[in-house]
């Protein structure tokens, strides 16, 4: 978006968790913003989205190599937010996708939360298929259009799968 107002309306029309106002969403995840939205925001506060060898490092404890950032259990409604159940309701509503860090019981090995289930997260890297060589320093930066890589899963999906490191 070209406009603040521009930005509003797509965020609007995608029905995500964002507001132009400071009001009960503020503390669940962003939803429904773009790779290129993801990274101005990371720029602003001085960061950076990680790489997906970074994020993959995290998500599977570094040299312990999880199934899941908890561990190798099989997911469960404590462990992470996926498969509309957060709520103990069968349907699938709003009130699935909880403010960041509800599940503490689903951490990583370096204290981080949510990295399976809430929403995806993007990752700095072009989509681009695995070597079979090691690499050093490995992001796919690619071209402006290409396909950028999301990791982790959704609070919406029910395929566990989507939630391995």
């Amino acid at each position: 978006p070209e406009t603040p107002a521009e930005f509003d309306f797509a965020i609007a029309e995608c029905g995500g968790t964002w507001t132009a106002t400071p009001e009960a969403n503020e503390a669940r995840p962003i939803s429904c913003i773009t790779w290129f939205e993801a990274l101005a925001f990371c720029a602003t506060e001085g960061k950076r989205l990680p790489t997906e060898a970074e994020w993959e490092y995290a998500a599977s404890g570094g040299d312990e190599q999880r199934i899941y950032p908890w561990g190798d259990e099989a997911p469960a409604s404590e462990l992470a937010v996926f498969g509309c159940l957060f709520d103990g309701d069968a349907a699938c509503t709003d009130a699935d996708l909880p403010v960041a860090g509800s599940l503490a019981a689903g951490a990583g090995r370096f204290g981080q939360l949510d990295l399976a289930g809430s929403l995806w997260e993007w990752t700095l890297d072009a989509y681009a298929p695995y070597t079979a060589t090691a690499c050093e320093n490995c992001a796919s930066l690619g071209v402006e259009n290409e396909p950028r890589v999301f990791r982790g899963g959704d609070y919406k999906f029910d395929d566990p799968a989507s939630l391995r490191a």
